[in-house]
């Protein structure tokens, strides 16, 4: 038992909200709460049956980590794509480590990044109806009640900042911890992924996916030329839809997965990429495996027969490794223009002092 005391100021008919002091919150798990109203604007209130109330309220432990998964639809020949690319960057820079993000490349054109999954994973759309490019959704579940498909534009920024707002609300229900190892030589890796179920999060079935995404990817994107393209979804090590989970309040499980990393990965779409403004990327469909550019990301999800109940209860994610491996993606040859980008991929259209990329170099602004 502790006391937490707030001053609040409350306007006679209006509304106000109180906050518990973290400090006051020793313990963790269904907690009862009393809460107390007193001296109400410095006097007795001559109604004082409701400045009372018992509740009970789950209170995760300090150590709990919740972050939302953010997935977005693109695609090498949609010009309109990295202006939603800077829209997210944009919205997202405000909830630093607390997303984890993962590009497919679909809902507009396949192309030389395209997966079996990431074409599947446009059913979130509307069942399966029409798609389109930017796009993105939070924790695969809408903003609003009244919408009815879980993805927006990228490059609508009300929309991009509702849909990461509301999933930020999402209570994460479940834990995710992560330790992974991997052999440079051999390419394989084994990663351990600890499951701690606070409260069942739904009625629904539960299913623990494992994707491996890949940064610094330098390729062609209509509109701007060879850029870096960061967070590809690359593949899955428990199919589209992920392992099915049992989570039951209060349990704890770890699962391991075993991989072996490919020294390229082409995507089941990937075609002889030639963009509409006629330049070919030669090295097209091989996207070299890198292993100190790749990730593990890992999530638990609802899943359902309604795309509107799918919901992504919580993620994480953690490298593959940091060290290099050697191997050397063939240089890319393109005599257009591209436009300048920082390390993060965003175009840059004045740049200042610092470290850029263009034409896949990278140079120095002085």
């Amino acid at each position: 038992d502790k006391k937490n005391d707030a001053y609040v100021v409350i306007e006679d008919g209006e509304l106000e909200m109180g906050t518990i002091d973290d400090a006051a919150i020793i313990n963790s798990g269904r907690l009862q709460l009393s809460v107390d109203v007193t001296n109400v604007n410095g006097e007795d209130d001559i109604e004082p049956i409701d400045n009372h109330q018992n509740s009970k309220a789950y209170v995760y432990p300090r150590d709990m980590k919740k972050k939302i998964l953010f997935e977005e639809f693109t695609g090498q020949d949609c010009i309109n794509c990295p202006s939603g690319m800077a829209t997210v960057n944009n919205v997202l820079s405000d909830y630093e480590d607390q997303y984890v993000e993962v590009y497919h490349h679909a809902g507009y054109k396949d192309d030389n990044f395209t997966t079996l999954e990431d074409s599947e994973y446009t059913w979130f759309y509307n069942g399966g109806g029409n798609t389109y490019a930017p796009a993105c959704m939070a924790n695969r579940h809408p903003a609003l009640p009244s919408l009815t498909s879980a993805v927006v534009m990228s490059n609508d920024l009300g929309s991009v900042q509702n849909t990461v707002k509301s999933a930020m609300l999402t209570a994460p229900y479940v834990g995710i911890n992560m330790e992974n190892s991997y052999d440079n030589e051999s390419r394989t890796g084994t990663v351990s992924i600890e499951l701690t179920c606070y409260q069942e999060p739904s009625e629904l079935e539960h299913r623990l996916n494992v994707w491996l995404v890949q940064d610094s990817i330098m390729r062609y994107q209509n509109g701007a030329g060879i850029i870096m393209h960061n967070n590809a979804f690359r593949m899955s090590l428990t199919g589209t839809w992920g392992d099915v989970v049992t989570l039951n309040e209060g349990d704890t499980q770890t699962l391991t997965f075993e991989y072996a990393l490919p020294e390229s990965i082409v995507g089941e779409y990937a075609v002889n990429f030639m963009s509409e403004e006629g330049i070919e990327d030669v090295d097209d469909k091989n996207i070299v495996a890198k292993a100190n550019n790749m990730r593990i990301v890992a999530f638990v999800a609802d899943l359902s027969e309604n795309a509107l109940k799918c919901t992504v209860w919580n993620a994480e994610e953690c490298i593959v490794t940091d060290i290099p491996d050697g191997i050397v993606e063939v240089e890319m040859k393109n005599d257009a223009k591209s436009a300048i980008y920082d390390l993060q991929g965003r175009v840059v259209k004045s740049p200042r002092r610092g470290l850029y990329i263009s034409n896949g170099k990278t140079f120095i602004k002085r």
